[in-house]
């Protein structure tokens, strides 16, 4: 307000002067003209200086008069603040420059073509990049995993990958591609895993040839066990005896193959064969399966499925998969309840969800239940058969056909247990709707 008094009062002691010189000499209307360029020629004067000052990128403002030495202060003041922020941001982006050069794990930026747009020196001396030669490569031409690919071409997050590394394959490296939320861009974060592979293959090769030499002594054992069968006809008293170790070396057998079959899943990124699965006719006769192991008890099994909803997959290991989730809600569900198998499309792939009315488990077991030997309840699971395999196998073959598992659950209100698949490996076949049969149907399992 100051300012804008001053420009009044400037301007009014202008038209009384000219109106002042003009009735003196009689020509008012030429001096209000004078009074007019005078004034028009003073702003256009410090318009151009104004522009001469933002152009040259001097600090101090001129000094003018009126309006126009508050529009010079303000736009000094907002320079000011300005130059401030933008020290603060090159302080912040130098510390972050160094924090990506001090980083262990490797760090690459890719645009929506995943091309190389930045890396730390992590990534340099781990992908052997180079700048500016790397520069809007392709991320598939340095690193050269198919799985990899897949994931880059997918989009979005994905569970990180193992590979060696191009610059020394004795290196082992683990690849995470995330995206970053509100760009297409995405960020590749490498790290150098090399003891931890090396410990974890080295203990699944122990695991795997324990297991291949103890099939051996397994299988004579169980051959002298048959001819002890036998005699315990004539001899009655080795009757119990000889049940008990039958048991026990069928429980041997079915850990052997359960360790064996995981450290096959194990070694592997992707299934040896890939083919579409009826995935319905599947899930109908897993469940008359588990019928028969429900025997007496009675379990209520309800089954919704699309019946052109098919899968690509290796039917192998996808048929002990849903065999281990269904079995195993059979095995943990009280008598008389419900098991409802649902497999359906979802927004990026398809689900196969199998619900239970157990008693449910308990929110801090359920990091641990996919790990080898876990069990919620060891002394009742152990008397139930099971080895504590199954559901680390059933997340070893989700993930090998790029999928992910999942275990709601809650104690007191039963659980769920989803495999969900990625889009890729769907498979539609609507025209064989009619040999799967009716689509959602509820039977009483003798």
């Amino acid at each position: 307000m100051r300012r804008l008094g001053q420009e009044v009062m400037a301007l009014g002691a202008l038209v009384a002067a000219a109106l002042t010189a003009g009735w003196i000499f009689g020509h008012e209307v030429w001096f209000l003209s004078a009074a007019a360029a005078i004034y028009l020629s003073w702003h256009a004067a410090n318009m151009a200086r104004l522009k001469w000052w933002l152009i040259g990128g001097r600090f101090r403002a001129p000094v003018s008069y009126g309006l126009w030495e508050g529009i010079f202060d303000d736009l000094q003041a907002v320079q000011l603040r300005n130059r401030r922020r933008k020290r603060a941001l090159l302080d912040l982006l130098r510390q972050l420059r160094e924090l990506a050069a001090n980083m262990p794990d490797g760090v690459v930026l890719l645009d929506k073509r995943t091309r190389i747009r930045w890396f730390n020196p992590a990534a340099e001396r781990l992908l052997g990049l180079n700048w500016p030669r790397d520069s809007l490569v392709g991320m598939t031409e340095v690193v050269n995993h198919p799985v990899l690919e897949d994931h880059l071409n997918a989009g979005g997050d994905a569970r990180p990958v193992e590979t060696p590394s191009p610059v020394n394959g004795a290196t082992m490296l683990s690849v995470e591609v995330s995206a970053i939320r509100g760009t297409d861009q995405r960020l590749l974060v490498v790290r150098d895993i090399t003891k931890t592979y090396n410990v974890e293959r080295s203990r699944r090769e122990f695991v795997a040839n324990v297991s291949h030499e103890l099939r051996t002594p397994l299988t004579v054992f169980r051959g002298y066990l048959e001819v002890l069968e036998d005699l315990a006809v004539d001899f009655p008293d080795l009757g119990r005896p000889v049940e008990l170790l039958d048991q026990q070396s069928d429980r041997m057998n079915d850990l052997v193959e359960d360790l064996l079959r995981l450290s096959r899943l194990e070694f592997t990124d992707r299934p040896p064969s890939m083919e579409p699965i009826v995935v319905p006719e599947l899930l109908d006769a897993i469940v008359g399966e588990a019928g028969g192991l429900s025997e007496s008890r009675g379990h209520e099994f309800e089954i919704d499925v699309e019946p052109d909803l098919w899968l690509s997959g290796d039917k192998p290991t996808l048929r002990t998969t849903f065999t281990n989730l269904i079995v195993n809600a059979v095995k943990h569900t009280p008598a008389g309840t419900r098991i409802t198998i649902e497999w359906a499309r979802q927004e990026n792939g398809c689900v196969l969800r199998v619900r239970d009315d157990g008693p449910g488990i308990a929110a801090y077991h359920l990091p641990r239940l996919t790990e080898r030997f876990y069990r919620v309840d060891p002394g009742r699971q152990r008397a139930r058969g099971g080895t504590g395999l199954g559901l680390a196998i059933v997340k070893h073959a989700i993930e090998r056909h790029g999928g992910e598992m999942k275990i709601a659950s809650e104690p007191g209100k039963g659980s769920e247990f989803s495999c969900h698949f990625p889009e890729v490996l769907v498979v539609a076949a609507a025209d064989l709707s009619a040999k799967i049969g009716p689509s959602r149907r509820q039977s009483g399992v003798p």
